[in-house]
């Protein structure tokens, strides 16, 4: 799904996810990653305020933007959670060579909005991972409960 949207019915609940591809200056190593204002919406259209929204979106970098435009549930990956990590801390290094970046692994929540980052299973740039675990995530999605709806 390459800036493309499709709606799915999934049991009763009817989700849109959508697939985001980024510019491939949003990459660039040594520098902060740069996405142009309005990019989401002028790919994808607005968010489903109907559905759940799902985006899936590679390069954790912009979560922020992802949760504004209206994602409940971003999943990323890029960072395999950094090159180098420090125990309790997070990563060290981005595979932009940037230090200590913000959203490296893991989950997070921006104004009520989930954000997944997976470490992923292979490496980056450099063929080595200190600290960081390689993992596959299992993110089981349940449908909020309305309260005139049986269980």
């Amino acid at each position: 799904m390459n800036n493309d949207c499709r709606i799915q019915k999934i049991r009763r609940e009817t989700v849109r996810i959508c697939g985001l591809e980024l510019p491939l200056y949003s990459y660039k190593k040594g520098r902060k990653p740069y996405l142009e204002e309005g990019f989401l919406t002028s790919c994808l259209g607005s968010a489903s305020d109907q559905h759940l929204q799902i985006l899936l979106a590679h390069h954790p970098a912009f979560a922020d933007r992802y949760a504004a435009w209206g994602a409940d549930l971003t999943v990323c990956g890029h960072n395999h959670g950094g090159l180098v990590c420090i125990p309790g801390i997070g990563s060290v290094v981005s595979p932009q060579f940037l230090p200590f970046p913000e959203y490296d692994a893991g989950e997070f929540t921006i104004d009520g909005r989930k954000v997944f980052i997976s470490r992923g299973l292979g490496t980056h740039t450099f063929h080595i991972r200190v600290f960081n675990r390689a993992e596959l995530l299992v993110i089981k999605a349940k449908p909020a409960r309305e309260p005139d709806r049986q269980p």
